[in-house]
């Protein structure tokens, strides 16, 4: 990524955010690996081969997906509720912060961790520690989303997820319509990404009320995150080289001249996917 000259203000916000938001998915990365390479240690783990997920079908799950996202999206639209917003985000992200957790230390250890994160970001309304919590929570949640189906079946969920940002992530899209909503009232669906390093350890409402505030979703997070822990599942320079190539795919997204919101899942997801496929030419995953 090269910048002509960072003079203006806008150009370094845009450099610092671009930091930011790689920082973020290489740690969601580095929690991904750090899991796997203990879940390879294990005997006794469930294998991306087991009979149990190899059993699925593929098109049923695609339009079940499919259906899903769209009803969601209905109900939310409807609700429209603060706490049906943060009671749902907490508790998806509480439950993949313990199961992270739990790959690395003892289960009850991990529940007192994991309860303690959450207890923490919600008192301690600063962006860092927001974003450490979104940052763990997607990472055990990918891990858990790319076991749970077999390859096939999880190429299209992937695909109907990116086909679902791509129509509805756009600027009059109803996933971006509710972004903007939750948003408004206090509860981030997300990464905040700061503009400068007194944004990064300071108030939530502060970066939030920022002219050109920028955020990065969690299933733009968790998504690619699965693509890592499929490969992580093969070896830990397996799930590097998918990892370099989201980092690419955020370079990309932050050197784009616009800051018109824009489906983020349309570069991450490729970024993830591509170097995926290629180590599955060579028979490396």
């Amino acid at each position: 990524m090269a910048f002509r000259g960072i003079h203006s203000q806008e150009e370094r916000d845009r450099v610092f955010r671009t930091f930011w938001i790689a920082a973020c998915f290489l740690l969601i990365s580095g929690f991904v690996m750090l899991a796997m390479w203990r879940m390879r240690m294990d005997p006794n783990a469930i294998t991306p081969s087991s009979p149990a997920l190899t059993t699925m079908v593929t098109w049923q799950l695609f339009l079940g997906t499919a259906g899903v996202l769209a009803l969601l999206g209905l109900l939310i639209r409807l609700l429209n509720a603060r706490a049906f917003f943060e009671i749902f985000l907490g508790a998806a992200l509480f439950l993949g912060t313990w199961s992270l957790a739990w790959f690395l230390i003892p289960w009850d250890v991990a529940l007192l961790v994991a309860s303690a994160l959450t207890i923490a970001q919600a008192r301690i309304r600063r962006v860092i520690m927001h974003d450490l919590f979104v940052v763990m929570g997607c990472a055990g949640i990918a891990i858990h989303l790319a076991f749970l189906f077999p390859l096939k079946a999880l190429g299209g969920i992937l695909a109907a997820f990116l086909i679902y940002d791509l129509a509805q992530g756009r600027l009059a899209g109803i996933a971006m319509k509710v972004a903007r909503a939750t948003i408004r009232r206090g509860v981030i669906p997300g990464l905040i990404i700061p503009a400068n390093r007194v944004e990064a350890i300071g108030p939530i409402r502060t970066a939030v009320d920022h002219p050109t505030a920028v955020f990065v979703g969690a299933g733009d997070a968790i998504l690619p995150a699965t693509i890592v822990a499929r490969a992580a599942f093969s070896g830990s320079l397996q799930a590097l080289v998918v990892s370099g190539g989201i980092l690419i795919a955020v370079l990309l997204l932050g050197s784009r001249a616009s800051l018109k919101p824009a489906p983020a899942l349309a570069w991450l997801l490729p970024g993830a996917v591509v170097p995926f496929l290629i180590l599955m030419i060579f028979k490396l995953v």
